[in-house]
């Protein structure tokens, strides 16, 4: 079982092997904001239950992506109302970002995202998927993760968001062998870290929409001489 630990500094990835020394653990307050049930799709994608100007809804988990998007279709039915993007240079799928709009309420547990902006998804779009009674109506970005800890468990599909803190790699309360690596973040919210690919040091995001991890043909190329 693999659990991981993002602060706004430290990233923590441990494994079940070990313990940390007691006065370690007893020496890192946290306090748990919200633990929810996460849904994995067959194709790997997080899922994440949350309600959204009062509606109980389901969002992506999109670590690798500071932006969060909300599709075209929900907006009617969550009563966001869009307007437009002051920045030009947005897009996404090679596609110009035009609007924006502010979530009134946004409760995961008792985290409160309320009053952040939604990107809208350009395009036509298709009416949101359902799964169990709840509407797909976008994706959650790392942006949210820079205001909290976050704990993924995916084997249990359990997330845990906990108040900030500065515990050093002690907020690993389940007992545990870990490692650490410093997170950064960009102008967007997306927070990355650096790794070691066959000797060359890229930096990377945690992919939570799919099973598979991804290299772009341009680092393939610049770095390691190959190509499709």
């Amino acid at each position: 079982m693999t659990r991981m630990v993002f602060t706004r500094i430290l990233a923590v990835a441990a494994l079940l092997l070990g313990a940390l020394p007691i006065s370690a653990r007893a020496a890192c307050q946290l306090s748990l904001l919200a633990s929810v049930d996460v849904r994995i799709n067959p194709n790997g994608a997080v899922l994440v239950p949350m309600q959204l100007n009062g509606h109980d809804v389901w969002m992506l988990l999109n670590m690798s992506s500071g932006l969060p998007f909300v599709s075209p279709q929900a907006l009617n039915l969550l009563g966001l109302k869009p307007y437009g993007v002051g920045v030009k240079d947005i897009t996404m799928n090679g596609q110009p970002v035009r609007k924006q709009a502010r979530a009134d309420s946004l409760l995961i547990g008792n985290a409160n995202f309320s009053h952040w902006d939604l990107y809208v998804a350009p395009g036509p779009g298709r009416p949101p998927a359902m799964i169990q009674g709840r509407p797909v109506v976008g994706s959650m970005a790392s942006t949210f993760m820079n205001v909290v800890d976050l704990e993924l468990n995916l084997a249990d599909h359990k997330m845990n968001l906990f108040k900030q803190s500065l515990c050093d790699g002690a907020q690993v309360y389940w007992g545990a062998e870990s490692t650490k690596e410093k997170l950064y973040s960009d102008k967007s919210g997306l927070l990355y870290f650096a790794m070691e690919v066959d000797g060359k040091r890229v930096e990377t995001s945690l992919n939570t929409e799919g099973r598979r991890s991804l290299l772009s043909e341009r680092v393939t190329r610049d770095y390691f001489g190959f190509t499709r």
